[in-house]
């Protein structure tokens, strides 16, 4: 009976121990795929060329990339020792800062705009993006920035060189209404006086030629006139916009050339029509402007 008992105990303990080793092995296994996930996870971590940092609800930055690092001039431990508030411009920190709060509430992820500051105090514009991630079983946030300083910059020239563009556009619109006045004033004041009084001594003979020559100084001072007296209802964005319709600009075409909406556009020509007293909506307001 003793034997019998001693027997079974013996049995037990082997079960025991090779379901021990049986679980101490799993471990095993389990925590060399965890390394080797964390160890692949870090090598695309690092080869991504996006700045990216780990960061989490404290705003405590964890980790960073090689590119992080390069972006922003600073060593790996420099940046893990700071606080993700003391790489972004002050005057964008708001912002982020609650899209980040989101981000851990809600769990989606994010896209926008922000700025950093890199170890010397420059400003370098960036794209962001922020997902929630899980390591170790605790939140964190991955962010991505990426570097478009150089095309907030080209924006910028570009816009300026719009502005710059509409800025001779008007001003040769102006020139071509003083032109217009002093065409208008020469005729009335300077050669229809002159034509009369050569009128005074002509023959009979000469009379139909003379009449070709004032119905044709007549008619050019009546039609700079007429343009002069029509755009001094305008405003000077009116006569712009009235300019582009002539030459053919469309609407959305308009709206892409003033960097306006359509809806906007649309108000524009409305209030043209009004001012120029095209009531009829089968006029069209281009060859209306054309015929000018």
């Amino acid at each position: 009976m003793t034997s019998s008992l001693f027997g079974s105990m013996l049995i037990i303990i082997a079960i025991l121990t090779i379901l021990s080793i049986s679980i101490v092995s799993g471990v095993i296994t389990h925590s060399r795929k965890i390394r080797e996930q964390e160890a692949k996870f870090r090598l695309l971590f690092n080869k991504v060329s996006d700045a990216l940092i780990v960061f989490d609800i404290d705003e405590k930055i964890h980790s960073v990339n090689e590119s992080a690092g390069s972006l922003l001039k600073y060593q790996d431990k420099e940046i893990v020792k700071s606080n993700l508030k003391d790489i972004i411009v002050k005057d964008k920190w708001l912002e982020l800062s609650e899209n980040l709060k989101k981000v851990f509430t809600t769990g989606k992820s994010f896209n926008s705009e922000s700025s950093l500051l890199d170890a010397k105090g420059n400003t370098i514009e960036v794209e962001v993006i922020g997902v929630k991630i899980k390591l170790k079983n605790k939140q964190y946030i991955l962010t991505s920035f990426r570097d478009i300083t150089r095309r907030k910059h080209d924006e910028m020239q570009l816009r300026k060189k719009h502005i710059a563009l509409q800025e001779v556009l008007a001003h040769l619109e102006d020139e071509k209404l003083k032109i217009k006045q002093q065409v208008a004033k020469t005729v009335d004041q300077v050669l229809m006086p002159t034509l009369n009084r050569i009128n005074s001594s002509q023959t009979s003979s000469n009379q139909g030629y003379f009449d070709v020559l004032k119905n044709g100084l007549e008619e050019l001072s009546s039609t700079s006139s007429t343009i002069v007296q029509i755009y001094s209802k305008l405003t000077p964005r009116e006569i712009e916009i009235c300019n582009l319709i002539k030459n053919g600009s469309t609407s959305k075409e308009i709206a892409q050339t003033l960097n306006i909406s359509m809806l906007t556009v649309n108000k524009h020509r409305e209030r043209i029509r009004k001012k120029l007293v095209i009531s009829n909506k089968s006029i069209n307001l281009t060859s209306y402007l054309k015929r000018l």
